[in-house]
């Protein structure tokens, strides 16, 4: 049998949900009250967009979140985000899975949809971001081959590989050059007000966090030159790890001379962060990310994990 999301479901799914990642190779063991924080601070778990699946026994065995995109014209509108696709271990996961699926595809209102995005990834939505493996980001994690198995076999296709990105502050400690001396001089880094961030994605899909942000100011023009954010699961909660921050990387930079500046800007970024406690900054970014992808190297950043992005197009 298969329902739609009760506000009583978030217990059944925050197990699922940890039982579904220890299989995977994540022994979470994440609190339900830190979970379940994350779930009600987010509009995306709700009847219209949350089934689950049941079992012989009438109880709570996988879940599925899914909805239509009206907000990122990259994506075109009417494609689907299939976000969540979690089923507790057990001989009968694949059945459930393919059942699951099968009803999320082929709903009246949901099949004249031609495309399908399997998962989240660093520009879409997240509904679990900072709370799953690879923080909601790197879309199916390639530990995760059960997941994989059943949208594969659904028809999905991968389309794009992510990469997950660490950093140790405590092991942070980079070079001052003469570049770095001269940017300096010419520019400063300033942490961003609370009320700047009035985007409205970021404050549904930030909604149980901190978010922390740095602007870089050239000192003569007294402008914006950039602007990194950095997020963290609230710190208030007890028994959370609110020394991890996660990184919305600043714009694409393959100019050298913005190279720089934005090494620059990231370290002393991250020199603040490090005084204010922080010890681990973790971020993802496109495999096709070169320039990012080296100016993470350049600041210490460690490669940790991948996904892929899996689309699923109806001919």
């Amino acid at each position: 049998m298969i329902r739609s999301f009760l506000n009583t479901d978030r217990q059944a799914i925050a197990d699922i949900w940890q039982k579904h990642w220890q299989v995977a190779g994540y022994p979470l063991n994440a609190r339900s009250d830190r979970f379940e924080l994350g779930l009600l601070c987010k509009p995306f778990l709700k009847e219209s967009t949350c089934c689950l699946i049941l079992d012989s026994q009438s109880k709570p065995a996988g879940f599925a979140v899914a909805f239509e995109n009206r907000s990122y014209p990259g994506m075109g509108d009417g494609t689907m985000i299939l976000n969540q696709l979690c089923i507790r271990p057990g001989p009968d996961e694949d059945f459930l899975a393919e059942q699951l699926l099968r009803h999320l595809l082929l709903q009246p209102n949901l099949h004249s949809k031609s495309r399908w995005i399997a998962t989240s990834s660093p520009d879409h939505l997240g509904t679990l971001v900072g709370l799953e493996p690879g923080n909601g980001w790197s879309g199916v994690l390639t530990p995760d081959i059960r997941r994989r198995r059943w949208l594969e076999k659904a028809g999905f296709q991968t389309t794009s590989t992510y990469l997950n990105w660490q950093l140790d502050l405590l092991q942070f400690h980079p070079a001052m050059g003469r570049q770095h001396v001269l940017l300096r001089r010419q520019s400063m880094v300033t942490r961003a007000l609370e009320s700047e961030w009035n985007d409205t994605w970021q404050a549904v899909v930030l909604g149980h966090g901190e978010t922390i942000g740095f602007h870089l100011i050239h000192q003569s023009k007294k402008t914006k030159a950039a602007t990194a954010i950095f997020w963290r699961i609230a710190p208030p909660i007890p028994d959370t790890d609110g020394q991890l921050a996660l990184l919305w990387m600043p714009e694409e930079c393959d100019d050298p001379a913005q190279q720089e500046q934005m090494a620059f800007f990231l370290t002393e970024a991250l020199q603040t962060l490090r005084n204010d406690q922080l010890r681990t900054i973790h971020t993802v970014l496109h495999d096709r990310a070169i320039a990012r992808m080296v100016l993470l190297e350049r600041l210490g950043f460690q490669q940790q994990a991948s996904g892929v992005r899996m689309e699923r197009v109806i001919e």
